[in-house]
């Protein structure tokens, strides 16, 4: 991940913490504030989730294949 993209997914998250936190701090009753925060920290981990992920994943393929190549290379 570049430098530019974990800035930007470090914004996020703080702006989503600090959501949660005024969140936490309004006169909303309990139930509500629960409600809310189950609802959004779901709805972000859908979001984010696969944003962090795929270029792990990709990674791990790229790493794959190129030691498949070079396998083959070896046994040609």
């Amino acid at each position: 991940m570049d430098r530019r993209t974990k800035i930007i997914l470090t914004l996020i998250i703080g702006t989503i913490v600090v959501a949660h936190v005024f969140l936490w701090l309004s006169t909303m009753p309990f139930p509500a504030k629960v409600a809310f925060t189950v609802l959004n920290a779901t709805g972000w981990a859908i979001v984010l989730g696969p944003v962090w992920l795929v270029p792990r994943w990709l990674e791990a393929v790229k790493a794959r294949n190129a030691a498949a190549r070079d396998q083959a290379e070896r046994s040609e």
